[in-house]
């Protein structure tokens, strides 16, 4: 992975582990919709002092770590403090 101070990197890969969720659970329902459809959307994560919060596309990663993924690509935005 490339170091970057501030913006946005596409196809950024990531270990699952490090990513943070807001949304508190999903729904099985949900995850049974995203198996059967064919989407290349990434989820979208962004960087905050060190820390990998995913904003975006919970079920997909669930599904990534039900099939055993240890990683998965994101589209990534960082950001850094102005101190």
């Amino acid at each position: 992975n490339e170091t970057v101070q501030q913006g946005y990197v596409s196809d950024y890969e990531i270990p699952i582990s490090k990513l943070e969720t807001l949304q508190p659970f999903v729904l099985a329902s949900g995850i049974d919709s995203y198996k059967s459809w064919d989407n290349t959307e990434k989820p979208y994560v962004a960087e905050y002092k060190g820390r990998y919060y995913l904003l975006d596309g919970n079920h997909r990663t669930a599904i990534a770590k039900l099939q055993g993924k240890k990683t998965i690509k994101v589209d990534l935005s960082i950001r850094k403090d102005k101190s």
